[in-house]
Protein backbone atom coordinates (compact mmCIF):
# COMPACT_ATOMS: atom_id res chain seq x y z
CA UNK A 1 0.00 0.00 0.00
CA UNK A 2 1.13 3.50 -0.57
CA UNK A 3 0.87 5.91 1.66
CA UNK A 4 1.06 8.65 -0.82
CA UNK A 5 -2.01 6.87 -2.38
CA UNK A 6 -3.75 6.52 0.74
CA UNK A 7 -3.21 10.50 1.41
CA UNK A 8 -4.57 11.48 -2.23
CA UNK A 9 -7.91 9.40 -1.26
CA UNK A 10 -8.44 10.96 1.92
CA UNK A 11 -7.83 14.46 0.67
CA UNK A 12 -10.42 13.57 -2.35
CA UNK A 13 -13.23 12.32 0.64
CA UNK A 14 -12.13 15.60 2.35
CA UNK A 15 -14.41 17.30 -0.54
CA UNK A 16 -17.39 15.27 -0.07
CA UNK A 17 -19.88 17.00 2.31
CA UNK A 18 -22.45 15.14 4.14
CA UNK A 19 -25.37 16.30 2.74
CA UNK A 20 -27.24 16.92 6.24
CA UNK A 21 -24.39 18.31 7.77
CA UNK A 22 -22.59 20.33 5.19
CA UNK A 23 -19.09 19.41 6.31
CA UNK A 24 -17.12 16.56 4.82
CA UNK A 25 -16.73 12.96 5.78
CA UNK A 26 -13.39 13.07 6.84
CA UNK A 27 -14.00 16.07 9.16
CA UNK A 28 -17.23 14.48 10.36
CA UNK A 29 -14.70 11.23 11.09
CA UNK A 30 -16.61 9.05 9.49
CA UNK A 31 -13.71 7.13 6.96
CA UNK A 32 -12.74 4.77 8.94
CA UNK A 33 -10.28 2.86 6.96
CA UNK A 34 -8.43 3.14 3.90
CA UNK A 35 -6.64 0.56 1.50
CA UNK A 36 -5.66 1.05 -1.43
CA UNK A 37 -3.35 -0.91 -4.17
CA UNK A 38 -1.60 1.23 -7.39
CA UNK A 39 -1.21 -1.78 -8.77
CA UNK A 40 -4.70 -2.91 -8.92
CA UNK A 41 -5.89 0.84 -9.26
CA UNK A 42 -8.47 -0.03 -6.49
CA UNK A 43 -9.46 1.71 -3.22
CA UNK A 44 -11.38 0.30 -0.04
CA UNK A 45 -13.09 2.64 2.04
CA UNK A 46 -14.55 1.49 5.27
CA UNK A 47 -16.98 4.26 6.36
CA UNK A 48 -18.81 4.05 9.61
CA UNK A 49 -22.35 4.79 10.42
CA UNK A 50 -23.75 7.79 11.64
CA UNK A 51 -26.95 6.54 13.20
CA UNK A 52 -27.20 3.21 14.85
CA UNK A 53 -29.44 0.15 13.25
Amino acid sequence: MSEELIAKVREALGQVADPHMGISIVEMGLVADIQASEKDKTAKIVIKPTNPG
